[in-house]
């Protein structure tokens, strides 16, 4: 099977900076919000008001970036399933 190296082509920087964020914002919102929200429902501790708070706080750069390293361990599985060189 052919692997693509990630390394040496450009345009696929770019693509996996999008992908990363793409699989962060649905791990914080479905998996992650999700969860919490069970939690909440079941206990009344008030986590998802807190997690919230800790990826949306500081400037809209920095809840992106947040947001972007929430979602690298899905983009690494992602890329070894397609069998990319990291």
């Amino acid at each position: 099977m052919e692997t693509t190296n990630l390394k040496k082509a450009l345009g696929t920087v770019g693509f996996s900076i999008i992908a990363c964020w793409m699989f962060g914002l649905a791990t914080t919102f479905i998996l992650i919000g999700g969860f919490l929200l069970f939690i909440d429902w079941i206990f009344g501790l008030q986590l998802a008001n807190s997690f919230e708070d800790i990826i949306f706080s500081g400037s809209e750069i920095y809840r992106h970036f947040k947001v972007t390293l929430t979602g690298i361990p899905f983009f690494l599985h992602y890329a070894k399933s397609k069998n990319w060189e990291l």
